[in-house]
């Protein structure tokens, strides 16, 4: 189930952090670095808030074609201001690709902070992924563990609250175990999969079991054709401790 979340601190931060690549995460510009993003490239970001990603990648790279969808209206509005030259879609990622993009792909596809805030990772992955061009690339942060999946509110969420505090609406803060994340992208049958990660410690106002996530990027390349051995290339640079078994590490 997507939720459309209310709050105007989405808007309010966004409209101020992340608009530039020195800001994303290192995982993140590690990913975008290893793709090849010029002024041809065509970007569907699912979960822009303000478009900040689309400044970024513009300056960076000179991006020009950027589409953004965004449940959160005040962050739609006030994108125009942040990035006036993207294109932006108010409404759900999931309704907006079956529906107002249906007929349309993108060089890359983008999720950042987004797919794991809702309940429907597991329907919103392959929605993306029909929006990929062959040859084009699926872009999305995840975090990931070692320990079982987390994806109910019962077990993991966070407050949208940017100043550190424990108030505010509640947003799902979804942890995908390794391996369950794998099996959902191989089901995908890729042809190239990337991911850039590190252990870190859960946001200050999410409320988890877990006292460390492995934060990653990661970038999913469609093939150009049928390939017979569905033959995938897999680069893993994240820590080797994510792949074995969980110990006391829990809160």
């Amino acid at each position: 189930m997507t939720i459309k979340y209310e709050t105007s601190e989405i808007a309010e931060y966004f409209s101020k952090n992340r608009i530039s690549f020195a800001e994303l995460y290192d995982s993140e510009k590690a990913i975008f670095s290893g793709l090849d993003i010029n002024k041809e490239t065509t970007l569907l970001d699912g979960g822009c808030a303000c478009g900040g990603l689309g400044l970024a990648l513009n300056n960076e790279f000179g991006l020009l074609d950027y589409t953004g969808i965004d449940l959160n209206q005040l962050a739609i509005q006030m994108a125009s201001s942040v990035y006036p030259d993207g294109r932006y879609i108010c409404g759900d990622v999931k309704a907006t690709c079956e529906h107002i993009l249906k007929d349309i792909e993108y060089d890359i596809v983008c999720s950042l902070s987004c797919i794991d805030w809702n309940d429907g990772f597991y329907e919103t992955l392959p929605i993306l992924w029909t929006k990929v061009k062959p040859g084009g690339s699926l872009v999305l942060t995840l975090r990931l563990t070692n320990f079982p999946t987390l994806n109910s509110l019962t077990h993991a969420y966070q407050y949208i609250n940017y100043g550190g505090l424990l108030s505010g609406e509640i947003a799902h803060y979804t942890v995908l175990n390794y391996n369950d994340a794998l099996q959902q992208i191989m089901k995908l049958q890729p042809s190239r999969v990337r991911l850039v990660g590190y252990w870190g410690k859960p946001s200050a106002t999410a409320v988890i079991p877990y006292s460390r996530l492995c934060f990653t990027a990661l970038s999913i390349q469609k093939a150009t054709n049928i390939i017979e051995d569905n033959i995938c290339a897999l680069t893993l640079d994240i820590p080797s401790s994510l792949f074995t078994p969980a110990i006391a590490t829990r809160r």
